[in-house]
Formats: structure tokens, sequence, C-alpha cells
């Protein structure tokens, strides 16, 4: 039996509850994981039961949530079995009971109104109507069901609700006969609707890992770059704001604390002001690319290494000490 744990979000964020340690029968997860997050100690049984049951090529989902247009919806086990059908599960623990108006569950002193057959359904809907618009998915509609687990509760063999017949219920009693349960109220739908194959299985494990999702890109990448970058440089333009009445300043750091960013913008302000500018440095490289950034920046620019000319003593420098440069106006 294969499990996939949520392919395409997260399990269920309440107070998780593994599973005992061990191996229940033959079970894989996609992706592989041997203890799923599960909401509660009654999914943990229903979970249990599945592995113990299922067959190997069968495939089991907790805690798949979906979105339509309508709400979020999570489904709290999907099993999709070879020769039958995708089936979706609610699970109910604790004291469960109808009151002949509405389903309510009680837990320590205290109760309040649920309606699984609702949550059941339309998550099954908006999770079968995900499976198939996806274009990877090419067995048209398939035997899907819904039904709810009440794995404390005892329920009648007379129980019936105009939208919950008795068969769609698999209380206490039932678990010892979980899985055959599901597959009869697959098979037995009266639809002319082919049971799901192994194909349909991969198919459905593909769906549920989603679609045209955005893979890495460099692009991206020099963007968030970009981004960090623009951010420092803020904090830089605030230094050159503060030393903006000072001749001479004298700025010291490390490789890509941003010497050369503070002596480029220094460079462009003093060009703004109608100065002229030499812009000086002490590698060729690095001369190369000052060029080509102030290039529409500067009214009058002079990159070269400092090698190249002599050591000008001049108002409005700032000396970058670690390897970079130096800005002179005039």
């Amino acid at each position: 039996m294969k499990v996939a744990e949520n392919l395409t979000g997260q399990a269920a964020q309440k107070s998780p509850v593994p599973p005992p340690s061990g191996s229940w029968g033959g079970g894989n997860m996609i992706p592989s994981r041997e203890t799923p997050r599960l909401a509660n100690e009654a999914e943990r049984k229903v979970y249990q039961t599945l592995q113990e049951q299922l067959q190997p090529d069968d495939l089991i989902i907790p805690g798949q949530r979906v979105t339509d247009h309508l709400k979020d919806h999570e489904v709290d086990f999907v099993v999709a079995m070879e020769g039958a059908g995708i089936v979706c599960l609610e699970v109910k623990g604790g004291e469960v009971w109808h009151d002949g108006k509405t389903w309510r569950q009680g837990s320590r002193g205290h109760d309040h109104e649920i309606d699984p057959v609702r949550q059941a359904r339309e998550s099954c809907y908006a999770l079968r109507e995900f499976v198939e618009s996806d274009d990877r998915w090419t067995q048209g509609r398939l035997r899907w069901d819904h039904m709810i687990v009440l794995p404390n509760v005892d329920i009648a063999d007379d129980f019936a609700l105009p939208d919950c017949p008795r068969w769609k219920v698999i209380d206490r009693t039932d678990l010892r006969q979980l899985v055959d349960k599901l597959k009869s109220v697959l098979i037995r739908q009266e639809l002319d609707r082919p049971l799901l194959t192994a194909l349909g299985i991969e198919q459905l494990t593909e769906a549920l890992s989603g679609r045209g999702l955005p893979q890495r890109s460099v692009v991206a990448r020099a963007l968030a770059h970009q981004d960090t970058a623009d951010a420092l440089t803020e904090h830089q333009a605030v230094i050159l704001d503060a030393i903006q009445l000072l001749n001479r300043v004298e700025i010291r750091g490390g490789a890509g604390s941003g010497k050369t960013f503070l002596a480029m913008e220094q460079a462009r302000r003093l060009s703004a002001k109608g100065q002229r500018v030499a812009l000086l440095c002490y590698s060729h490289g690095l001369a190369s690319y000052l060029e080509r950034v102030t290039a529409t920046c500067l009214c009058r620019r002079i990159p070269r290494t400092r090698h190249s000319v002599g050591r000008p003593r001049r108002a409005g420098r700032i000396d970058t000490h670690g390897g970079d440069g130096a800005v002179l106006g005039a």
C-alpha cells in the first residue's frame, strides 16, 4: 500500500499523534514517511486499520487539503483502491451522535454541532474536480464516493438519514472489515463508470503532486539578490546624507560591505551638483566596471586605476580602505 501524506500541502496542524513505531503490513509512503502527522487518536486508529487491510498497490493520503472557489477543504483520508475506486473519509472521534436535527460531538463534558456528511461530500467533490481538471488525468470519471468513520461509536443497523444511509457510515464494529466495506460501496455503485486501475492510481498521485510548479530560476535568484542589495544601499545612502557637509571622509570595511557603492553614489551626487569628479580605484577590472556603471550618471567621469594617475589632493574626498578606491570632487 502506498501512502502519500498531503501531496499538495501540510497535514492537519492540530496536535499530532504519530502512529506507533513498527510496520503494519506492506506499505509505501509518498513522500516516504513512516509516521504521518495525524490530528488525533481516532485518525491514528483508522490509519493503522487501513495500513493493515489495504493491498500493496493501493494508495492512502492522510490530511489532503484542496481549495475551490467556495472554501478550503481537508479530506482526513483519501483511499484509492485498485479494482474499485477512490473514497474520501471524514473521521470523527470521541462521542458522536445525532439528536434528530444535527450531528453532535462531545468531549470532556462539552459538545458542539458538527456536519461530517457535508464535510465529506464537499471535500470529495472539490478533490475530484481538481484531479479531473489535470491534463495528465486520462481516466475520465471513475467511481468516487465519500463516507464518514466513527471509530468510537456503535450505529444501529436500521440507521438512515436522507443524505446518509447506513452503508455510508463506518462505526466501531465495522473497522474489522473497513477496506472491504469501502470497496463494496464503490463496486456496488449503479453507474456505468470504470473501476480504478494501477495507471489511475499513478495519475492520481501525479495530479495531487501539483502542476505548473515554479522551478528554480536564475532570474528570480538575481532579483532576490538585487532586493537585498537595494535594502543595503538604502542604509548606505543614509551614511552619505550624514557626511555631506564633510570635505574628507574615510570609509573602512571588509569585502562586500558596500564601500564601492558609497564611492559611486558620492561621485553621482557630486556630478549632479556640477562638480568635476575623479573616481579612482586600484585595479583595471574595477575601473572598467566603474566606467560602465557611471556612464549614465556622471557628466564628467574619469575612472582610472590609482596606479595610472598621481595621488590627487583635493577637497570632497572619500577614501575607501579595503581595496576599492576614492572619489574626489572639485
